[in-house]
């Protein structure tokens, strides 16, 4: 009876609108007859996966432009050295010497020509350029996940529409890839570049594996959303 009456939406469409158009007709008619028999319990599960990812996001967020005891918390990137420790977000950073003191600031703010050893200054300037450069993308990245979990939510309440899974699907996929980039960008411009010419230490931080986790979990979510087709 409930594979009865989950059918895709076939004949029922507006003569109008995006959810005319060809291509979220032909997104909105392409999934898995198997998946489609169990419609809700699939996009309840997709639900959940973008609600856990849009969570783990938001706490990315908020590490990335953090500062001081926070950041030492949520970092993007945790480096260890024999005289400091540094604790690195996307807009800031926090050093902590072992003498007790410490010291935050952004990565704006930063001389790289007082930087002791002039063949450090470029790579000095190349960690503060990517910096901003990934900022405006982690933004966006976490703003495109709560569009997503929106439209998630959306199929799985009944408010099912070819236009909205082709969203859906497209925010996966463009979402993905913006953060997959965004990740490689900040690893390359901060940890591998830290670690080769510094000779510290460098791993990335708590905030970096949630970013990874966050992009798994709306890839996955997306792809449930592809397998299946548009209800009544």
């Amino acid at each position: 009876e409930e594979a009865a009456e989950i059918q895709p939406l076939l004949d029922k469409e507006p003569s109008s609108g995006p959810n005319s158009w060809c291509l979220c007709r032909k997104v909105g008619h392409a999934g898995l007859k198997r998946l489609e028999q169990h419609h809700h319990r699939v996009i309840e599960f997709a639900f959940g996966l973008a609600a856990v990812g849009t969570l783990c996001a938001c706490i990315a967020l908020m590490g990335a432009f953090a500062t001081g005891s926070l950041l030492k918390m949520l970092s993007w990137m945790e480096v260890h050295g024999p005289k400091f420790d540094a604790h690195v977000g996307v807009r800031s950073f926090c050093l902590e010497f072992h003498d007790g003191r410490s010291e935050c600031k952004n990565w704006s703010d930063m001389d790289c020509g007082a930087v002791a050893s002039q063949s450090n200054v470029h790579p000095c300037e190349l960690a503060q350029a990517g910096s901003k450069l990934i900022m405006i993308p982690v933004v966006i990245g976490t703003l495109t996940y709560l569009k997503f979990l929106v439209n998630t939510y959306h199929r799985y309440t009944g408010n099912d529409s070819n236009c909205c899974k082709t969203m859906s699907c497209w925010s996966a996929l463009f979402g993905g890839i913006n953060l997959m980039s965004t990740l490689w960008a900040f690893h390359a411009t901060h940890v591998a570049t830290i670690h080769a010419f510094y000779h510290l230490t460098a791993e990335a931080g708590v905030c970096w594996f949630l970013m990874v986790g966050a992009m798994g979990l709306k890839i996955t979510a997306g792809m449930l959303h592809l397998a299946l087709p548009v209800k009544q």
